[in-house]
């Protein structure tokens, strides 16, 4: 289910970009870039929850803008901090992972219908009933 891993996975990227931009490197670096990602995850998190297709195309821009954010870092830093490079790469195989999986959500939202969307996004199962033979 998409649903609940681009939800999953946007509270992650939320934990990730929250760790980045209190870390003691990347506090100069990022600074208040970090912040305006923050609004990435959150965007995720409500596009996911309504299965709106505007709002995890919002995410998925987030999402590449961090791509290429902590690929940056990580070259920038590999220079210095040996350490901070193999940490931020590592991040940032993480995020590919978490944009792969919003882009095939989101592709996946565009060959729904919009009015499917909006039934999908009110589903609700039935109570079970326990029947007894």
């Amino acid at each position: 289910n998409y649903q609940l891993a681009v939800s999953c996975f946007a509270c992650l990227d939320f934990m990730t970009t929250w760790f980045n931009l209190f870390s003691l490197i990347a506090r100069d670096v990022l600074g208040f870039f970090g912040l305006i990602l923050l609004i990435g995850p959150i965007c995720g998190m409500i596009g996911a929850n309504r299965l709106s297709r505007n709002i995890v195309a919002v995410y998925l821009f987030f999402c590449m803008a961090k791509l290429a954010w902590q690929v940056f870092l990580a070259i920038f830093l590999s220079f210095r901090y040996f350490w901070w490079f193999l940490w931020l790469l590592f991040v940032a195989v993480v995020q590919f992972w978490i944009t792969k999986i919003v882009a095939t959500f989101w592709l996946a939202l565009g060959k729904l219908e919009s009015g499917r969307r909006k039934q999908l996004a009110n589903y609700s199962e039935p109570p079970a009933q326990m029947v007894y033979w």
